[in-house]
C-alpha cells in the first residue's frame, strides 16, 4: 500500500464515524449548531466528492457513505417538537 492509499482509508473511516444515518439523532457527532452549518456541509461536499470519484469501488462502502451523507444532510432540518399540539 502507498501512503496515499492510507491516508484515503483513514479519511474514509473518518467519514464513516462522523456521519450517522439516523435522522435526530441525539448521539450523532456531528452539531446542528448554525455556527457550523458552513463546515458541516464543506465536509458533507468532501465526502460526496470522494463518493463520486474513481476511488472507491463500487460495493457496499460506498453506497453506505452516500447513504450516510444524504441523512446527514437531512438531519440539519429536521427538529425535535418543542412547541405543545393543541
Amino acid at each position: 500500500m502507498h501512503k496515499a492509499d492510507i491516508e484515503m482509508e483513514m479519511l474514509l473511516d473518518l467519514l464513516h464515524k462522523s456521519l450517522s444515518l439516523i435522522l435526530e439523532n441525539p448521539k450523532a457527532p456531528m452539531t446542528k449548531h448554525v455556527g457550523a452549518v458552513g463546515l458541516r456541509f464543506r465536509f458533507l461536499y468532501l465526502a460526496l466528492y470522494l463518493v463520486q470519484s474513481d476511488y472507491l469501488a463500487n460495493g457496499v462502502s460506498k453506497h453506505l457513505l452516500r447513504e450516510k451523507i444524504y441523512h446527514t444532510a437531512f438531519d440539519y432540518f429536521t427538529y425535535v417538537r418543542i412547541f405543545q399540539e393543541n
